[in-house]
């Protein structure tokens, strides 16, 4: 499974979107056997819950949760904090920085 974490970038195709941290908790909870990928964003402010990126990050450290690639797509400057604590802390995860490409997004969906 993959979750995309986003409050307003459409979801690429192949991933479960979710739109906060509480349901990212959720979905990564019930799911965590089969979690592949995460993406995430930092900035979840239309979100409402005052949340974070950074949170889902703390989240995935705390519960100890395996997850083989972990994308950041934000363009948020904060955005590093997440890749810093995320390397330091899930030694056995691919961490990248990704730049969310929109026009890449559509087009999976025209394939």
């Amino acid at each position: 499974m993959k979750v995309f974490l986003d409050d307003s970038r459409m979801c690429p195709k192949g991933y479960t979107k979710v739109m906060n941290v509480e349901e990212f908790e959720r979905v990564i909870l019930d799911n965590r056997e089969q979690i592949e990928e995460v993406s995430l964003d930092y900035d979840l402010s239309s979100s409402g819950s005052g949340r974070t990126g950074l949170a889902a990050c703390d989240f995935l450290v705390k519960e100890k949760i395996i997850c083989p690639v972990i994308k950041i797509h934000s363009d948020h400057p904060s955005a590093v904090k997440m890749y810093d604590f995320l390397t330091e802390n899930m030694q056995d995860s691919e961490v990248v920085m990704e730049k969310y490409n929109i026009l890449q997004v559509m087009k999976a969906f025209d394939e």
